[in-house]
């Protein structure tokens, strides 16, 4: 990345997006100083940019496929105080079922969990360890990176369900504050692939 890039505390994806939104802000501006012109050109960053077309697509992914690596893992997904779940034979309430399927953030795909992104973030933070810089140009390690999430999301989620969900009394809120978690998934990320 361009020298005096922003560095991120994973964190601040939950906590503080809008130091996220300074930081890429602050990329930005470098680059147009840097060519005296409001145009992108940093090799780096027009690949970076290339594979964010991928991000909203993985982050649905995860969406919907981690409450099924829950329950492989360690139970019941659905009775965290905090999710929701389209059962067409239960009748709908406040705490518990809902009377239509729930749909991914981004691209609106039906799924049967509805849940707060503090449960997720982490592992969608942690799909930097599958970028790599090679020449000039950032991109996947893999591939394809979704393939890995649909075979591998179980195995990966296994000590970061028990650490850092459990330990944190199934709290979305903590988990997505918690440096803990993004560091358990980047590691478990970084060497798996």
């Amino acid at each position: 990345m361009p020298e005096g890039s922003p560095k991120i505390n994973p964190v601040s994806i939950y906590s503080s997006k809008s130091s996220c939104v300074d930081a890429y802000n602050s990329i930005i501006k470098a680059e147009y100083k840097r060519n005296g012109a409001e145009e992108v050109t940093d090799p780096y960053l027009v690949s970076a940019f290339l594979l964010m077309k991928d991000l909203p697509f993985l982050y649905d992914l995860i969406y919907r496929e981690f409450p099924y690596a829950y329950n492989s893992n360690s139970g019941t997904f659905g009775r965290i105080s905090c999710v929701k779940l389209f059962d067409p034979q239960k009748k709908s309430d406040e705490k518990t079922y809902l009377r239509s399927n729930p749909k991914t953030k981004y691209y609106e795909s039906e799924c049967i969990y509805k849940y707060p992104d503090g449960f997720i973030l982490p592992i969608f933070s942690a799909l930097l360890e599958w970028m790599e810089i090679k020449g000039n140009k950032v991109q996947w390690k893999m591939p394809s990176p979704s393939a890995s999430i649909e075979t591998k999301l179980q195995k990966f989620t296994e000590m970061f369900i028990a650490v850092s969900i459990k330990d944190n009394d199934y709290n979305p809120q903590s988990v997505g504050k918690n440096s803990g978690a993004y560091m358990i998934m980047r590691q478990t990320f970084q060497y798996n692939f």
